[in-house]
């Protein structure tokens, strides 16, 4: 079976422009020498990451499927997710056999290439109706679940998961300015009396003839009034994180948060 995401429980086992993007996702290695790396230090996270989980944590992304498969295993293109060492000390670190160097595991959340990718567009161009709302939840799931594995110190993945999914909402709000509701020009229809003029017949000196009076009626006309209505970004995203959460294998699809 797959993994779908994964947390190591032993000690080592918004918008900006597009052209800036490699600015603000820095070489993870720290070491002053910027070469063509593939894992990348996602700073616009670190602060996401951490909210969640209490305390500071450091987001690392890889945008390179051999390098990503040479470091949890080779496990097949996105089976891992993502991870991170709820044990590690400071001075725990992983091996990277793809470029020779040792990257820090201490209070580090992990993010593959497909999540990488994924944040690389919410970061460029936000979330929002143009957006694909699968992409999206599957990033933020994976993002909070490593979190949460942080924040609970649990390895337990059925927990961490269901924890994930009920810190979503406030997620999308609060860090990715998508609200669950919004304003929106909507028709009414509005009840007005209306004065008529109604025709009748009468009978006068043996004869019938037409006459006219007028009454008030009720109709009704369509007026565009502004509402508060769920914001279907957030309904989408919402619902792909549900279909997401449930599509996974046992144990992620089937706890509860506590």
């Amino acid at each position: 079976m797959k993994k779908y995401i994964l947390a190591i429980g032993a000690l080592v086992a918004l918008a900006v422009p597009s052209t800036a993007m490699a600015a603000v996702f820095n070489d993870a290695t720290d070491d002053g020498v910027t070469t063509n790396k593939q894992l990348w230090h996602a700073g616009p996270l670190d602060a996401t990451a951490s909210e969640i989980a209490g305390f500071p944590l450091q987001v690392i992304t890889s945008d390179n499927v051999t390098e990503w498969n040479a470091i949890v295993g080779d496990q097949g293109p996105y089976s891992v997710l993502g991870f991170t060492a709820i044990n590690a000390l400071p001075s725990s670190t992983i091996y990277n056999p793809y470029d020779g160097y040792r990257y820090g595991l201490y209070r580090t959340v992990w993010l593959n290439p497909e999540v990488d990718a994924a944040f690389r567009t919410i970061v460029t161009s936000g979330i929002n109706a143009s957006t694909n709302p699968y992409s999206v939840a599957k990033a933020l799931m994976v993002l909070d679940h490593e979190a949460q594995h942080q924040r609970l110190h649990s390895a337990d993945e059925s927990r961490v998961n269901a924890c994930a999914l009920a810190d979503l909402p406030r997620l999308l709000s609060t860090r990715f300015n998508v609200p669950s509701t919004t304003t929106a020009t909507v028709p009414s229809d509005v009840p007005y009396q209306a004065k008529v003029k109604v025709k009748y017949r009468v009978k006068v000196k043996g004869r019938w003839v037409y006459r006219y009076r007028y009454k008030y009626v009720d109709r009704f006309r369509t007026e565009y009034v502004e509402q508060t209505v769920a914001n279907p970004t957030f309904t989408r995203v919402m619902d792909e994180a549900r279909s997401f959460v449930a599509n996974q294998p046992p144990p992620y699809s089937t706890g509860t948060c506590y």
